[in-house]
């Protein structure tokens, strides 16, 4: 399956998840990728190419939790996207 350049990179943070082994909401993703691949974009930016990666089944949206003091949506890989991202 062929993903563009910044789709590897969002599943490359999303299947390593965060540090605590937790997954990640969208603000932990935009900081990831800003500090990995010096990827500065807008969430609404970031939400289109979300919205892409669920089209296509690698990942989904787990459900809100809070965090930092508000209520957030959790992304993960799905079991293909996994499997996409080891090849």
């Amino acid at each position: 399956m062929n993903l563009t350049g910044k789709q590897n990179w969002i599943m490359q943070i999303l299947t390593k998840g965060n540090q605590d082994g937790s997954f990640c909401d969208l603000d932990e993703l935009l900081e990831q990728l800003g500090q990995e691949f010096d990827w500065h974009t807008t969430k609404q930016s970031l939400q289109f190419s979300i919205r892409a990666l669920i089209k296509r089944k690698l990942i989904y949206k787990v459900g809100t939790e809070k965090r930092r003091g508000r209520n957030r949506v959790v992304l993960a890989p799905t079991f293909m996207g996994y499997q996409v991202m080891r090849g």
